[in-house]
């Protein structure tokens, strides 16, 4: 019988992903062309190839993908509790009961109020002010339409809780003294001094 002629030997193809596109970079496969003798050798980058999904950077290029889906992520939630809450009872606000009880706000939900009743002191000019809450102050549920406001005092820690005031909602201060209805304040993000009315501010408990 007549002799056959030896068969090239092929080495084996490595192992790497194949990815939809194409390019040089160790783990993808180019598409190969006939070189004419035999063997199989890589196509330009700057072929095209039908197969390659459109980009609009032009041939070979590294564009962006029309088709490609989307991979950004969704904002993440808001960590700031009194977001989109445009009342004045924010948390940590300390407020006044029906019955003369004081107590700090914890939650708000459907137009009620979560709040921890504290223990309660005298000041020598009369005026009764949140002392004290532990860990196992009781928690009450109120109709946001019966608190009030506690009055703040020299020295508490306070927050801007009105619009439309000489100081943004939210700016945070202490009180350096209380005179007829109006509180001097030293903002912390300034350092300067400022007067709000007292209706404008809410005492911030401070755990």
């Amino acid at each position: 019988a007549p002799a056959t002629a030896p068969t090239p030997a092929r080495t084996p193809m490595r192992e790497y992903a194949r990815t939809p596109a194409y390019g040089d970079g160790i783990g993808s496969v180019t598409p190969l062309r006939d070189d004419g003798a035999g063997g199989r050798t890589p196509l330009r980058d700057s072929a095209w190839n039908p197969a390659t999904p459109h980009h609009d950077g032009g041939v070979g290029g590294g564009g962006w993908d029309d088709d490609a889906p989307s991979t950004a992520s969704a904002p993440a939630p808001s960590s700031d509790p009194d977001a989109g809450y445009a009342g004045v009872f924010v948390t940590k606000a300390v407020v006044s009961l029906p019955d003369g009880r004081q107590g700090v706000v914890r939650a708000r939900k459907n137009g009620a109020v979560v709040v921890a009743i504290g223990t309660t002191k005298t000041l020598p000019n009369g005026v009764v002010t949140l002392d004290a809450l532990t860990s196992a102050s009781a928690m009450e549920t109120v109709p946001e339409s019966v608190l009030t406001l506690a009055p703040a005092q020299k020295k508490d820690n306070v927050v801007v809780v009105t619009s439309g005031e000489e100081q943004p909602r939210g700016a945070t201060a202490v009180v350096i003294s209380v005179d007829e209805g109006e509180c001097v304040m030293k903002m912390d993000g300034t350092k300067e001094a400022a007067m709000m009315p007292a209706t404008a501010i809410a005492r911030v408990w401070v755990e």
